[in-house]
């Protein structure tokens, strides 16, 4: 227990200590003088600076030269804790002041500066940096309740609104940085908004011990909120921490009016004592912390340093964050339904009803339910779903793994579909994509293994139905062949160039694809086919993409032609190891192509058996040598076969010559002769001879 006080102590200390603002500057060196109300030391250029004004003028010029030596600057404690002057003057010469100059000064009113000063400027009393860039000291004597910072101001400075008696300050957009103590201490000061500014960094105790503050609006472009920032506002009950902040420092909202807080999961680092603690750094003992399941939120709500013995051990609650146009959003609950809003829209981000046929709300908070978002209804157990006709988008994995979803109605309000949006619906048969959509995801219906139809309503401008199947409008792209088709064998419609990604994936039912014209077959689309025996990769094919024909285990062999310019990593020839720890190739696989082409760089580059001395013939794979000396002997038994009728007919022709010319002869011998009888047997006698040589 003594050590636990100890911690308290130490941690109390760090506060105290860190309130006070530190040196910026070192001006004099260790000794001082005294010239009639000013303490005095001298620089190491032998100017002078101002440690202490002793006097009790109310108006003040400070003086140009102290001891003929030029003064030109204010030390640490030139007017802090002085209580009669109302007015300081600098002149020309004055170039450095440090910020605690006029700390506690409080009957200060203006700091006016000259015109011929280069260093500061003031506006209305108030003292900036050259340029009006930078707010240096607003005297903490003034009486107005409001102030108006500069659009020119970049930076608040340390300690530069301390202690003041404002109740509003206006926050310019140009600025960027609130430096250490900026705006602590400010006791009245009930609002402050941040939320147009740029500011990305809050210095340690930027608004400490703001006992009135009520209202916080912090910048989207907030990544740091320093030790102590916050540190005994009192009744600031809560604040929304923008979803950037990266690191929240030591008691950065202790001794606050909170009882819990959400903390995005952008945060890496959360500081002790952060959340949760009162004034005497105990713990509030039930504080609740909202976050992202296994972020630095719940880390933070368990957390602890035995050496000092600090154990929080605070309420923890998971939600949910999701990302919407604007930045990331935080999901709130209406029944069973989680959702956002944002843009005068709802979207709906998660249900968890164990209704069988849920009801689907078409509006929330007056707002049109535009949205069903990321996992939204992931492993829902609805058999049936109806969105209502105000969805628009449907993301990626909106119904991921609703194994008992048999039916779902998509409305024509909706145009885009993200990326495995019904994956694992392995109940659902027959899906109709509405006449609305224009853009789908990748691998919509992974293992949706008993989908058997993908219907698209008539008129769709996007998309095309085919037998079941899913192109693309004008039927060149086959995008997704269900599942549960039953047909071993596949003929690609002649119109499609291009099987898409993850067109066949995991399909069992086929053993042979007839790619027919087909010039590009993308990464996956082949993908788990176990029972895929065949498949002709034609010479229009030029693009095979990554894992193509991964995990293929049916097809033994594939012929790959010159034309092929693109093969993409593990296209053929791999498998998945049993144990699922990588992959493998397939034992005796090959690939039949030529040299020089780049299937046979790829089945070199792969330890692929590669054949390039071969063939096809009628769908099969022989040797060229073989195939030669085949065809020359088909060629020789083809001449014997012929050669004996070519001479038999050459033989007939000269036999038939020779009785048409001894024709001509008797003709010629009958025109002397009388004799009719001997006309006839020597006609005769030819006739005989033809007949004769007919036979023969």
């Amino acid at each position: 227990m003594k050590l636990k006080r100890k911690s308290v102590s130490l941690i109390a200390t760090v506060i105290a200590v860190t309130a006070l603002p530190v040196n910026m500057y070192v001006y004099a060196e260790d000794e001082t003088i005294t010239s009639g109300d000013y303490v005095y030391s001298v620089n190491e250029d032998g100017t002078v600076c101002i440690e202490q004004y002793c006097g009790t003028k109310t108006e003040l010029d400070i003086p140009e030269t102290i001891d003929e030596k030029n003064v030109t600057s204010l030390g640490e404690k030139a007017f802090s804790d002085n209580k009669s002057v109302n007015v300081v003057r600098l002149g020309a010469g004055i170039s450095e002041i440090n910020e605690m100059a006029f700390l506690n000064s409080v009957a200060l009113k203006e700091i006016k500066v000259s015109d011929d000063n280069k260093s500061f400027d003031d506006v209305d009393g108030v003292l900036y940096s050259e340029g009006v860039k930078q707010l240096l000291v607003y005297p903490q004597g003034r009486q107005e309740p409001s102030f108006v910072i500069p659009d020119t101001v970049e930076t608040i400075g340390i300690s530069a609104i301390y202690d003041t008696l404002l109740e509003e300050i206006t926050f310019p957009s140009s600025l960027s940085a609130i430096e250490r103590h900026g705006v602590s201490y400010n006791t009245r000061l009930k609002e402050v908004d941040i939320l147009n500014t740029s500011v990305d960094e809050l210095g340690d105790f930027a608004f400490a011990y703001c006992t009135s503050l009520e209202t916080l609006v912090l910048p989207d472009e907030l990544l740091y909120i320093g030790s102590g920032s916050f540190a005994g506002c009192g009744r600031l009950t809560e604040v929304d921490i923008p979803y950037n902040v990266l690191t929240i420092g030591q008691n950065a909202f202790a001794a606050t009016g909170m009882k819990s807080v959400v903390i995005p999961s952008s945060v890496e680092e959360i500081g002790y004592c952060a959340f949760g603690y009162d004034e005497n750094l105990e713990v509030i003992s039930d504080f609740k912390i909202y976050g992202v399941s296994g972020s630095m939120a719940q880390l933070y709500a368990t957390d602890k340093d035995a050496d000092y013995e600090y154990y929080n051990n605070f309420d923890f609650e998971a939600i949910k964050e999701i990302e919407g146009v604007t930045g990331k959003l935080r999901a709130k609950k209406e029944g069973s339904i989680e959702y956002v809003t944002e843009n005068n829209e709802a979207y709906i981000v998660g249900y968890d009803a164990l209704e069988v046929n849920p009801v689907i709300p078409s509006e929330i908070e007056g707002f049109p339910v535009t949205r069903i978002y990321m996992g939204a209804f992931f492993t829902s157990t609805a058999e049936k779903i109806e969105l209502p006709n105000t969805v628009k988008t449907i993301d990626r994995m909106a119904f991921t793994d609703c194994s008992y979803l048999k039916e779902i109605v998509i409305p024509e309000s909706v145009e885009e579909i993200g990326d495995e949006a019904f994956a694992g619906c392995s109940k659902l048969e027959t899906i109709t994509l509405p006449v609305s959509l224009k853009t789908i995801g990748k691998n919509l219906f992974d293992s949706c293994t008993s989908l058997k139809e993908i219907k698209v309503a008539e008129g769709n401008t996007a998309f095309a139905s085919e037998n079941g199947i899913l192109f693309d409008a004008a039927k060149e792209v086959l995008i997704r062949y269900p599942y549960a088709l039953t047909e071993k064998e596949y003929k690609i419609p002649d119109g499609v160039k291009k099987i898409g990604e993850y067109a066949f994936l995991d399909v069992k039912s086929l053993t042979s694809v007839e790619l027919n014209k087909v010039t590009e077959i993308s990464m996956l689309a082949f993908c788990g086919c176990s029972n895929l025996k065949e498949i002709n990769i034609t010479k229009e094919i030029t693009t095979i993409g990554e894992y193509a024909f991964y995990d293929c285990n049916s097809l033994k062999s594939v012929r790959l032609h010159d034309t092929l310019t693109s093969i993409g990593k593990d296209a053929f020839g791999y498998t998945e190891k049993s144990d699922h720890s990588g992959s493998m190739l397939m034992k005796d696989f090959k690939i039949f192509t030529d040299k020089d082409t780049k299937a046979k760089a790829y089945a070199d580059e792969n330890g692929i058996e590669c054949v390039t001395n071969s063939i096809e013939i009628m769908g099969k794979n022989v040797n060229k040598g073989f195939f030669a000396v085949v065809i020359g002997a088909i060629v020789a038994v083809i001449a014997v076969m012929v050669s004996k009728p070519v001479s038999k007919s050459i033989k007939k022709k000269k036999a038939k010559k020779a009785r048409e010319e001894n024709k001509n002869r008797v003709a010629e011998s009958l025109n002397d002769a009388s004799d009719s009888e001997g006309y006839e047997s020597v006609l005769g006698g030819e006739e005989d001879d033809d007949s004769d040589e007919e036979e023969n």
